[in-house]
Parts: C-alpha cells; structure tokens; sequence
C-alpha cells in the first residue's frame, strides 16, 4: 500500500462489517455507498482530491 494514496470503496454493501473495520482501523479513508447522490458524490471526491498530496 502506498502511504499517501487514499483508499475509497464504492459498494451497494453499505452494513458489511469489513468496511466498518476498515474504516476504524483508518486502512480505509471513504465509503461511497450505492446508489450514489452526484452532489454528496462530487462534494467527497472535490475533498478527497483536496488533501491528496
């Protein structure tokens, strides 16, 4: 894994255990859950890209 990339899911399992995990332990930074709001969608890449380095 690259230490500054960010780690993102876009799934339609938005109750999986694993994600939850993996968004606790900080492996995972974002969930995109399915379906997916262009505006909510388009406002967490715009902040994803933000603090990319």
């Amino acid at each position: 894994m690259r230490p500054n990339a960010i780690y993102v899911i876009h799934s339609g399992f938005a109750d999986d255990e694993r994600i939850r995990d993996a968004l606790q332990r900080k492996v995972l930074d974002r969930f995109l859950a399915k379906p997916w709001n262009t505006t909510r969608i388009r406002a967490d890449i715009s902040e994803m890209l933000d603090i990319a380095p």
